[in-house]
């Protein structure tokens, strides 16, 4: 990325680079959040979502070193998507109020539907005692979706207000 942006900084305006650059920080967090829809992967475990956090960090830095204002806020969804299934409190995407504090540009759907796709490794309890068992990720998304079919939750956290 870095090789191709200083290129167009040769041959285009700086505005037009920082555009160039914010749409391709857009379609990288499109393609990212792609991989937990339908047409995604069949399942993951959490080891792959630290693996996509760890890239998601390195393309923010990699983005504040721009100087664009709200650059890295392009990949908002798929940070806020990691930073919700690594934690230990997974059922903070049930209560409207830390949703809007906490993971503001995720929509309860794509969360629903990545909850679906998540496999507990065997022995994962003893290695990783902070991520969530399979049966407590099974519970929240049984919630979610109950949330959404209902109409108590809105498709995006600040449609709860």
């Amino acid at each position: 990325l870095q090789e191709t942006f200083d290129a167009g900084l040769k041959l285009l305006p700086r505005s037009s680079v920082a555009q160039l650059v914010r749409l391709a920080l857009r379609a990288t967090a499109a393609a990212a959040m792609r991989a937990f829809g339908p047409e995604g992967v069949k399942a993951y475990n959490l080891y792959a979502v630290e693996k996509l956090a760890t890239n998601v960090a390195v393309i923010e830095r990699f983005a504040s070193r721009w100087g664009v204002a709200s650059l890295a806020d392009e990949l908002a969804e798929p940070n806020q998507l990691c930073r919700l299934l690594l934690s230990s409190k997974l059922e903070d995407i049930l209560d409207p109020q830390l949703r809007r504090q906490r993971y503001p540009a995720l929509e309860l759907p794509v969360v629903a539907a990545a909850l679906d796709k998540y496999r507990e490794l065997p022995q994962q309890a003893k290695r990783q005692p902070g991520w969530p068992a399979k049966k407590a990720v099974d519970a929240v998304a049984k919630q979610l979706r109950a949330q959404l079919a209902s109409g108590t939750a809105g498709m995006r956290p600040q449609d709860d207000a």
